[in-house]
């Protein structure tokens, strides 16, 4: 696929079709980032966000959370490579940063995206290569449980919930920002690391979560079961 370099990165122009609106979105690929897909929707009048989403924090950055939208997108193709009715997230970009290298791009291609092809990309020739992988045809599943997960200690190996998403199961359940997870599915969390907990919290729908938690020198035991959010 032909791709533009920019300062060093690489661009990926692709279709999208957006309520019965067709256009098209130049985006960066960035394997550095733990998500599918991500669209500015201020950046193109292309981009319009879908009738139903939910707001809450869709990554963590440098600076902190990283505060936006999980909506469905209608279809998305580059090359003979399509992906219909998936879920995406949107953000919209400060003011400010439109007038710099962020006018570049509507969006960016995350990790999640990428891994489901084997990727080549040749700077010299302005290429991007992809082969795809046995997991090509598997949906994009985000979290089921509402609640943000964060890892922290030298080893990375204690957990905090971060943010909680209003009315998701974790709520329901009584979770709050600032409780620290000691067992998961009644294991001791040091025998987990931050992908495998983000990963069982993307199981099937009904698939029952159990926690301990440390909340202000308190012990609780908190039960739940993954349910979609969107």
């Amino acid at each position: 696929f032909p791709i533009n370099i920019y300062r060093q990165k690489p661009y990926l122009t692709v279709s999208i079709t957006n309520q019965g609106t067709r256009s098209e979105q130049k985006m960066l690929i960035d394997s550095g980032a733990s998500l599918g897909v991500l669209f500015h929707q201020n950046t193109n009048d292309g981009i319009q966000m879908p009738d139903n989403y939910i707001e809450g924090v869709i990554g963590h950055g440098i600076s902190g959370k990283v505060k936006g939208f999980l909506g469905r997108m209608n279809q998305m193709e580059f090359g003979n490579q399509y992906f219909s009715d998936f879920i995406c997230a949107y953000q919209a970009l400060d003011s400010n940063r439109l007038n710099g290298s962020f006018w570049m791009r509507n969006g960016l291609i995350g990790n999640e995206m990428l891994d489901k092809y084997t990727v080549v990309i040749d700077y010299s020739s302005s290429k991007l290569y992809l082969r795809p992988r046995s997991k090509l045809d598997k949906a994009f599943v985000y979290d089921r449980s509402g609640m943000t997960v964060g890892a922290y200690s030298p080893g990375l190996n204690r957990f905090m919930i971060l943010d909680v998403l209003e009315n998701s199961p974790a709520d329901k359940a009584g979770l709050l920002p600032g409780d620290v997870l000691l067992k998961f599915q009644k294991i001791s969390t040091n025998y987990y690391n931050l992908a495998q907990i983000n990963n069982k919290l993307k199981k099937r729908i009904g698939k029952k979560i159990h926690l301990k938690i440390l909340r202000n020198d308190q012990i609780y035991d908190i039960s739940f079961r993954l349910n979609d959010l969107i």
